[in-house]
């Protein structure tokens, strides 16, 4: 129960950033919530600890689009983790996850865009190992993190949410 209810928020979050990040037309279509965990659950099958990352954690959000076959047409990095090595393993895992579940896409679509988060918890860490440092100049958006656990907060207390 904690699993779907942490995968759909983590769709939900995933959508919210996606869509500020670009509200053109084309992007704000409804695409359905449980498709997206279906999706989102499917990748995470294919989800392994990169082992060149050394006890990095992080998230990484991944923009992909699907045709209506499942067939994965372009892939790319929305956000970055801030680790090389995990970015390359998010991409890795969605170049194994094909092919993905067929779309039911709308008349006239042939292609679906989406974004989605991969999280990389901290693995157990063994005597000694420390995490790398992230690359130099990438900056975990912290402010934008907190701006959105605040109206995440706010919606489930049923407040309305600040501008």
């Amino acid at each position: 129960m904690l699993r779907i209810a942490l995968t759909f928020l983590l769709a939900l979050t995933a959508s919210t950033i996606a869509a500020q990040a670009d509200p053109s037309p084309a992007k704000s279509d409804a695409f359905p919530k449980e498709l997206v965990a279906t999706l989102h659950s499917h990748i995470e099958r294919f989800k392994r600890y990169p082992s060149d990352a050394a006890g990095a954690s992080g998230l990484v959000l991944v923009k992909f689009v699907l045709d209506s076959k499942g067939q994965l047409l372009e892939r790319e990095i929305a956000r970055s983790s801030c680790f090389p090595a995990l970015d390359r393993a998010a991409l890795t895992m969605l170049e194994q996850a094909v092919p993905f579940p067929p779309l039911l896409l709308g008349p006239g679509k042939d292609r679906q865009e989406l974004v989605l988060p991969v999280i990389f918890p901290e693995p157990l860490r063994r005597a000694g190992i420390t995490a790398p440092p992230p690359n130099a100049g990438c900056k975990p958006p912290v402010e934008e993190r907190k701006r959105l656990e605040r109206e995440d907060r706010e919606k489930m207390l049923g407040l309305r949410p600040r501008p």
